[in-house]
C-alpha cells in the first residue's frame, strides 16, 4: 500500500509495544476520515498517517501537528474505508 505511513522515528514493533497491542497496524491513508460529535462536526480530514490498534483509528491530518482518535466504519458512500473520529488532541 503506497499511502501507508508511520509517525518520523518510529518502527511498528515500537508503536505495538508502547500501545500493548501486538496487532498495532499502519493503514492506508486512501480513506475518508471526518470529525463528529463536537467542534467541526462534519469536517474531513486528510491524513497523513492512520494508525489501527484496540479496535480504534488514530489519524494525524496532513500539516497538522494534532492527532485524531475514532471508530472505523465500513466504507463511504465513495467506496473508501471510512474512519470517524470524535476526538482531537496534540501530541
Amino acid at each position: 500500500m503506497a499511502g501507508v505511513q508511520l509517525p518520523a522515528g518510529w518502527t511498528l514493533e515500537e508503536i505495538r509495544d508502547v500501545s500493548g497491542n501486538r496487532e498495532s497496524v499502519a493503514l492506508d491513508t486512501d480513506r475518508v476520515v471526518a470529525l463528529v460529535g463536537g467542534p467541526g462536526e462534519g469536517e474531513r480530514l486528510h491524513p497523513e498517517i492512520v494508525l489501527g490498534f484496540h479496535g480504534l483509528r488514530l489519524v494525524k491530518p496532513v500539516n497538522d501537528e494534532d492527532w485524531c482518535m475514532g471508530s472505523p466504519m465500513a466504507v463511504s458512500t465513495a467506496g473508501a474505508p471510512t474512519t470517524t473520529s470524535t476526538r482531537r488532541f496534540g501530541l
